[in-house]
């Protein structure tokens, strides 16, 4: 499986913010929905729960396969500010280097979360378990989704004082299993070759990301390590480690009025080792947050 460099777009609307944002960050930022929610990561997934609706394109570029366009609509529902239900549809169009484009419907996605902790008097501290699958409602023949998936997360976001007068530095971490429901065949060279037993493609993704808001939330710079390593893969060829460092900011423009809830997420990705065909990839991330 190689990872992918991408391009995104999210709509999000509806979001509530966690309990467990402070009482003086949430009295700080009022009058401005978009900096209700704690700080979040461009790549790394939250670890925090919420309510919005997401529209997310994300272009991919590998220097081996073609390119790839994913477009997704997703949504998140939230109860008691600790367990959250999601759904996820996306399409995919596909530009292979020597055959026609495909577009499809890909595998649509459904997830769970749950924050089991932490209680702070003041500052950040989200511990939480998620879980999503992925049915197989994509095309096989078109080299888009197909078989399926399920993943498991363990998502942590913590914030550590740096600087007096500034909000606190977020440390986010997500850790995460990734398992094919299908099979993939090994292809062979010739066809009186035997092929191997089909494999469930197996991921492991380990992310950590640095989080600093500046100027009342109005401006957050955002560092990244982005791991991924492959355990199990028809092609043996695949079964490495990527790293890739992830950088970027959110910013959130209007104090007041019926745009406070929107800010803006850019991130830019590269391989430092091992990159599996990726060259990198870019993010952008626009979102529309309601109390």
């Amino acid at each position: 499986m190689a990872i992918r460099r991408g391009l995104a777009l999210l709509l999000g609307c509806c979001c509530l913010p966690s309990g467990a944002a402070s009482a003086d960050h949430a009295a700080a930022s009022a009058d401005h929905a978009a900096k209700d929610d704690p700080p979040e990561a461009v790549f790394t997934e939250r670890a925090f729960v919420e309510r919005n609706l997401e529209l997310e394109a994300d272009a991919d570029f590998d220097r081996e396969d073609g390119n790839e366009l994913d477009l997704a609509a997703r949504g998140t529902w939230t109860w008691a500010n600790r367990f959250q239900l999601g759904l996820e549809v996306p399409y995919t169009v596909t530009y292979p280097r020597d055959e026609p484009q495909q577009s499809s419907l890909s595998d649509v996605g459904v997830s769970a979360q749950f924050v089991f902790c932490c209680e702070r008097d003041e500052g950040i501290a989200f511990f939480s378990l998620r879980a999503s699958v992925d049915a197989p409602t994509g095309s096989v023949s078109k080299s888009i989704g197909g078989n399926g998936a399920f993943e498991v997360s363990l998502l942590g976001d913590y914030g550590v004082p740096v600087v007096p007068g500034l909000d606190e530095l977020s440390v986010q971490a997500q850790i995460t299993y990734d398992q094919e429901l299908g099979t993939t065949p090994d292809e062979r060279d010739t066809a009186e070759e035997l092929r191997r037993p089909a494999v469930r493609e197996k991921e492991i993704q380990w992310n950590l990301a640095l989080v600093q808001p500046l100027f009342e939330r109005r401006f957050t710079p955002v560092l990244e390590l982005l791991g991924s390593s492959v355990v199990d893969a028809a092609d043996p060829a695949d079964e490495d480690t990527s790293v890739q460092l992830g950088v970027g900011f959110w910013i959130a423009p209007f104090d007041t009025g019926p745009f406070s809830s929107l800010s803006l997420g850019v991130g830019y990705r590269f391989p430092i080792s091992r990159p599996r065909g990726d060259d990198g990839g870019v993010m952008a991330t626009l979102q529309w947050t309601f109390d």
